[in-house]
C-alpha cells in the first residue's frame, strides 16, 4: 500500500483530526495538499484511513477530510 501525496510539507505533527465533510470543520483552515490511495479488497477502507493519517502526520497536517470512493465492477450476462 502506497499513499500518494502532492503538496506542501511542514514539521511532522502528532495529532490529526479526521473529518468526513467540510461542513464539520468549525475553524479556519488552509488546504496544504492532496493525498490518495487505492483501496483494494473488502474492508480495506480502515487500513487506508490509518495509512492516510500516518502520511498526514509525516507532512505536518493537523487535519484531514476523508473521501472514500468505491469502485464496483458490474457485468452483464447475455
Amino acid at each position: 500500500m502506497t499513499v500518494s501525496y502532492v503538496g506542501d510539507r511542514f514539521q511532522p505533527t502528532e495529532q490529526v483530526d479526521v473529518y468526513y465533510a467540510a461542513k464539520d470543520v468549525k475553524r479556519n483552515y488552509r488546504v496544504i495538499g492532496h493525498v490518495s490511495e487505492l483501496v483494494g479488497g473488502f474492508g480495506g477502507e480502515e487500513r487506508v484511513k490509518m495509512e492516510i493519517i500516518k502520511k498526514c502526520k509525516e507532512v505536518g497536517a493537523d487535519a484531514v477530510k476523508l473521501l472514500i470512493l468505491s469502485r464496483i465492477q458490474v457485468s452483464l450476462k447475455t
